[in-house]
């Protein structure tokens, strides 16, 4: 596992992103699709995603989303309500 200790967490209307100490977006839930990334210097022959969807998203998948990003990253997303587009 990867941790990042020191990362953002962005709310917007459209989706919640996840950024790295770096920068780099570990994390993206958006209203049609999840994305939670290798950092960039872990892709490399693994590729980019470590879980990802492109669907609309539900809230299964908001639950989903939280537990890949602490499995993968160590980023604790349980705070967070789903954004307000989940259904």
């Amino acid at each position: 596992m990867i941790t990042a200790k020191n990362y953002q967490v962005e709310v917007g209307h459209a989706a919640v992103w996840v950024n790295a100490d770096t920068g780099e977006c570990i994390g993206r839930f958006g209203l049609y699709g999840v994305d939670v990334h290798r950092r960039i210097g872990d892709q490399g022959a693994l590729g980019e995603c470590l879980k990802c969807t492109h669907e609309r998203t539900t809230a299964a998948d908001w639950k989903i989303f939280q537990d890949a990003m602490m499995e993968h990253h160590g980023v604790d997303l349980s705070h967070l309500s789903p954004p307000s587009f989940v259904k």
